[in-house]
């Protein structure tokens, strides 16, 4: 199940890629994990400026991905966005990161994004999280403030691709390393990503 490949996946990651299940418009079961079990044996100690954090399930036709980052690699700072200058960063962010398709490109466009979740919510001038998610688990020092997506896509042929473009540092240039892990249902493995390297082949 990709449910179950996710778990793995996530529980070999820092806590900061275990990302609440999916919720509001896009909110299904099977996105659904145990987060004891995920930060039981992890603490918040990854927090580096200039680096990002990339997980990928796959299983048949259907890709999960688990994005994280410091928030100063996507708006250029970690604090609620309260100048105006701060909350069109924080606008254009948002859109960037709702824009999955043109983050990640797939051969011959074999695969699309079907749901995604956008985790802004540390850097929101009124807190709260959007899509109904409970706001408890970003109640921690905002000066480490983290920004996280969740992705599914859908590939056609029931086929899985040999591999993925990720252009996240085209649109986000303050991410010098997207450090990935990917799993499929018969191998594992891991990848960094540059400017000059994006391409992550399973």
């Amino acid at each position: 199940m990709l449910k179950q490949l996710l778990i793995s996946m996530l529980a070999l990651c820092s806590s900061t890629l275990c990302l609440p299940a999916m919720a509001g418009g896009h909110q299904h079961g099977e996105h659904q994990h145990d987060h004891a079990h995920h930060h039981q044996t992890k603490s918040h100690g990854a927090h580096l400026h200039g680096v990002a954090e990339l997980s990928i399930a796959i299983e048949g036709n259907s890709i999960e991905m688990a994005l994280s980052s410091p928030a100063a690699n996507i708006v250029g700072f970690e604090h609620r966005a309260e100048s105006a200058e701060q909350i069109q960063a924080l606008k254009q962010a948002r859109s960037r990161l709702e824009s999955p398709d043109k983050l990640f490109e797939f051969p011959n466009r074999q695969c699309a994004a079907s749901q995604w979740d956008i985790d802004l919510s540390a850097l929101e001038k009124s807190p709260h999280q959007h899509h109904g998610h409970s706001d408890d688990h970003h109640q921690h020092d905002t000066s480490h403030s983290e920004v996280s997506a969740h992705y599914r896509f859908k590939c056609r042929e029931n086929k899985t691709p040999s591999e993925v473009l990720v252009h996240l540092i085209d649109y986000f240039p303050a991410i010098e390393k997207l450090k990935v892990q990917w799993i499929t249902p018969t191998k594992q493995g891991a990848a960094t990503l540059t400017a000059r390297s994006k391409r992550i082949e399973f």
